[in-house]
């Protein structure tokens, strides 16, 4: 299992906080990609609400009008540009819509459904997502500076839901949606091992390997 990277210092510049008074929805099923997201918004000056889920968000939207709207295309109801598609033809549509996958190749059609950005996970830190979020803004120097990282737990508890699905003999679509999701948490974490088998068991591999290894990286985390 990959180590914790070293401990970075904290964006102390007022100015990095160019979202202050924002309010950003994160539509996410990844728990540890989005402590990662609520550390830089937080950052930024962001308030972020998260959905795990296309049901949860549509509850969301229902009760609040965020000032944007991030969303995971691989979700465990449904893919992600069907979100989008309403958000960019509702006439109350966020000021800005951005996509986010492991997966370059969603990045056209998330755009095409109406996503005003595509950013590929992991987010490369916070000047990529003030510039997502802010277009306009100019941004400081101080952005380039790296944020703490998640909370391992959060890790654990991904990987934890994510084994109880490929659990006896999951079908096809259940197998997608873990490749996708073990890939960007792959990418997050930076373990280049997990990624791998996540792509072969979108390719018809048997889960088994993968769950031994998940078995593996979920004794090396922290229980509490």
């Amino acid at each position: 299992m990959p180590s914790d990277p070293a401990a970075p210092h904290v964006v102390s510049d007022p100015m990095a906080a160019c979202c202050t008074g924002k309010t950003v929805l994160v539509v996410e099923d990844s728990r540890h990609a989005s402590d990662a997201l609520r550390l830089m918004l937080r950052h930024l000056g962001a308030r972020m609400r998260r959905a795990g889920t296309l049901a949860e968000a549509g509850r969301h939207l229902t009760l609040y009008r965020p000032d944007a709207v991030v969303v995971d295309l691989g979700l465990p109801d449904g893919p992600g540009e069907r979100l989008i598609a309403s958000l960019a033809l509702n006439p109350r549509r966020p000021a800005r819509i951005v996509a986010l996958s492991a997966l370059p190749e969603r990045g056209d059609p998330a755009l095409a459904c109406g996503a005003d950005v595509f950013l590929e996970k992991p987010v490369p830190g916070l000047r990529a997502l003030a510039a997502a979020l802010m277009p306009e803004a100019t941004l400081p120097k101080s952005l380039d500076a790296p944020v703490a990282a998640p909370d391992r737990r959060s890790l654990r508890d991904d990987l934890e839901s994510v084994s109880a699905l490929l659990q006896g003999k999951p079908d096809s679509k259940a197998c997608r949606y873990a490749s996708e999701f073990l890939s960007g948490l792959a990418l997050q974490t930076g373990d280049g091992p997990l990624a791998a088998m996540a792509a072969r068991l979108s390719d018809g591999a048997d889960p088994g390997l993968l769950l031994r290894m998940i078995a593996d990286r979920r004794a090396a985390l922290p229980m509490l």
